[in-house]
């Protein structure tokens, strides 16, 4: 229990926590125009980023609002400054100001006068036109550490250019990479006294600045030396104790003295990739026995000899890519047995035994692409219980051993990755590119592959597939021979390309029937709902009204009629008593009255009803009152029926027989309206006790006469 509220005690810190952070850094950013925006993270809560303004001044302008806030980041790039005029960024706090590609060829020794002296930390000058190193306007900063000239101009660095820096206490990192130098003065660096990184790659040097860096042999840490013209190192030019990381690629070295290492006990990284070297060396490392990392790819090596990492024990990654090697030695590998990632694609290797990777434990990775393997012994991998990514991809491998991952690939919260691929372009080869021949021998690959979907087999561009026999060609590795896919995976130039097109083609003409079918299906369900539904309205409307119309039909005698007075005011004729009955049948005429209350003297009209009225009654009525029933003309009709309803509800008259009194038989050419109109009404209504009185009373009229 204490357990728990601890847990959910650091839960909601963590929460409070993430949340402030979230205030914090969502708020920070001032207003800025356009070309510039503001973005904000954790680590640095203003970043503000200025791309293809028109000037200086338009940046200035539009990021007036942030005068008065410390700007982590400011990108200025793509903007024709050309000289950094004096106070170019006065009232602004900036500790890192990035100004690339924007055509700088001078700096005004007051460009970076104000809050910037003290505030600036990073200065970024790449990709600019500065034919020198920059003097008094960069000099003038006072807590600079890292300064970044790469990809300018400059061709000499004469006369103690950073001397006279005021951060030259501070000055950490320097990168003059991508310039002119051809030659560097004995003093070049003169007053850098904390110097730990330099980078002179690609420059023009024909060998390693030793004097200019002597002053900071102890200080020194990283150095980048790569794509010169150093043809030779001589004993003691790297004499620099304290250095971790060291590269000499691309330099055209065509071999290392045994000796052109020392000094560097502390070396962990050393690069020596695209250099001349032929042969492997192993007394050259024999200075830098605590190296981790060693690249020496892109030379004509051949052979790895046994006895190749004898004075390197700990290294933990090697990088042999696009080299030559066809024969690595038994027991090679094994002096190295901290071993973590072997990088040894684009080689001549054609088999991989059993023993080259045996008792590895800690290798993670190995990347055997694009070399020429047609076989691997079996349990060549085994063991492996690191193993985490392996490349086999572009090889010519057509099989493998049942055991050849045995104890490989265990499941951890790591990805895991074997490439078994051959590049998309080379789908329709026959040889080469791992032509799988997906037959039993490799069934158990495959097999194996499907209950371990998790692991990756297929890369961008290059696809795991079955190059035979030929009814699985290009078939998914991975797949059952039996599962069938919507559309073919891979596409196929081959003369099968029409049927595989046709089958694809009818799939989806079949797929888009359904697709049509199940629209129609739900239209009309929808219909016959919303029908029913509609049904289901009128009926509970109707039996509202219903209700509220038979209540009025319960009215007591005092208020001098059967029927309330919305269902009399239908202004229909008077009823005419001087006129004889047996006469009335040919004088027929609409006259203007009072309404239907005349007709209450008759016998048929009660003073009251004092007993519930049929529902088919009440529906009549109801209708009339909703006027359903034509207007006009037919008020006459209007009338039979309410005067038909009230007479079959009479207690002494059930059958529903109108009286002589007000009703007589009519001719067959009388008011054929009022016949049409009764006999409609009533059967929409189904009264059927009605509808049989009609039978017998087939021609009857209201007595309405004169």
């Amino acid at each position: 229990m204490l357990q728990r509220k601890k847990l959910h005690c650091f839960s909601l810190f963590a929460l409070l926590l993430l949340s402030w952070n979230f205030s914090f850094t969502s708020g920070q950013c001032p207003p800025v125009k356009e070309p510039c925006v503001c973005t904000s993270s954790m680590h640095e809560p203003v970043s503000i980023s200025c791309n293809n303004a028109g000037s200086l001044l338009d940046v200035i302008q539009a990021i007036a609002g942030a005068r008065n806030v410390q700007i982590d980041s400011l990108f200025i790039t793509n903007t024709p400054i050309g000289n950094l005029p004096p106070l170019a960024f006065q009232q602004f706090a900036v500790v890192r100001l990035i100004l690339n590609r924007n055509v700088i060829t001078d700096i005004d020794p007051l460009a970076f006068d104000g809050p910037l002296l003290d505030s600036l930390v990073d200065l970024d000058l790449r990709f600019n036109r500065l034919g020198q190193v920059p003097g008094q306007g960069v000099g003038r900063l006072r807590r600079l550490h890292k300064l970044n000239l790469a990809h300018n101009s400059i061709g000499s660095l004469a006369n103690r250019p950073f001397s006279s820096y005021a951060s030259v206490d501070y000055l950490q990192r320097l990168d003059l990479s991508n310039n002119l130098l051809l030659d560097i003065d004995h003093d070049a660096f003169d007053g850098l006294r904390n110097l730990q990184e330099l980078s002179l790659e690609a420059n023009g040097l024909n060998s390693v600045p030793t004097a200019p860096l002597s002053h900071l042999r102890t200080k020194l840490t990283d150095l980048n030396l790569g794509s010169n013209r150093i043809a030779t190192i001589g004993k003691g030019s790297l004499n620099f104790p304290k250095l971790t990381s060291l590269s000499l690629e691309y330099n055209g070295l065509a071999d290392l003295h045994m000796d052109s290492l020392a000094g560097l006990t502390e070396l962990n990284y050393l690069y020596l990739t695209g250099n001349h070297f032929t042969q492997w060396h192993p007394d050259v490392y024999k200075h830098v026995g605590n190296l981790r990392v060693l690249a020496v790819g892109e030379m004509a090596i051949s052979r790895l000899p046994v006895d190749a990492f004898k004075h390197i024990p700990a290294l933990i990654r090697l990088e042999m890519s696009e080299a030559a090697i066809d024969t690595i030695e038994q027991g090679t590998f094994q002096r190295t047995p901290n071993i973590q990632a072997i990088v040894l694609n684009k080689n001549l290797l054609s088999k991989i035994r059993v023993d080259l990777f045996r008792g590895l434990q800690a290798l993670s990775a190995i990347d055997l692409s694009k070399n020429r393997l047609t076989s691997i012994d079996d349990r060549a991998f085994a063991g492996l219980t690191s193993l985490r990514n392996l490349d086999l991809s572009g090889n010519e491998l057509k099989r493998l051993q049942p055991a050849t991952f045995n104890g490989t690939f265990q499941r951890t919260h790591d990805a895991r990755v074997l490439y078994l691929c051959k590049p998309a372009c080379c789908v329709v080869a026959s040889v080469g590119d791992n032509p799988w021949v997906c037959t039993e021998e490799l069934e158990w690959l495959r097999r194996w592959l499907r209950i371990n979907r998790d692991i990756i087999i297929d890369k961008p561009e290059c696809l795991s597939v079955c190059n035979a026999p030929e009814q699985l060609r290009n078939w998914p590795l991975r797949n059952d021979d039996f599962e069938v896919t919507a559309l073919p995976i891979l596409p196929d130039t081959s003369a099968n390309s029409f049927a595989f097109s046709t089958a694809g083609w009818i799939i989806l003409a079949i797929i888009l029937a359904i697709l049509l079918t199940t629209i129609g299906l739900l239209a009309l369900v929808r219909y016959f709902v919303s029908q029913k539904h509609k049904r289901q309205k009128e009926e509970a409307e109707e039996r509202r009204v219903l209700s509220s119309a038979a209540s009025g039909y319960q009215v007591g005698s005092a208020a001098g009629s059967a029927y309330p007075g919305s269902v009399l005011d239908l202004n229909l004729p008077p009823v005419n008593p001087n006129v004889p009955i047996d006469d009335r049948q040919h004088r027929f005429k609409p006259a203007v009255g009072t309404g239907i209350s005349d007709c209450t003297n008759v016998e048929y009209f009660p003073p009251a009803l004092n007993h519930p009225v049929p529902s088919w009654a009440a529906k009549i009525r109801a209708n009339i009152h909703r006027r359903q029933f034509p207007v006009g003309d037919s008020r006459t009709s209007q009338a039979k029926l309410v005067a038909e309803a009230a007479q079959s509800t009479r207690p002494d008259n059930p059958a529903g027989q109108p009286p002589h009194q007000c009703v007589h038989e009519a001719n067959d050419g009388t008011n054929p309206t009022v016949r049409h109109i009764s006999n409609s009404c009533l059967k929409k209504l189904k009264i059927s006790n009605f509808t049989n009185q009609l039978r017998t009373w087939r021609r009857l009229q209201l007595c309405i006469v004169h």
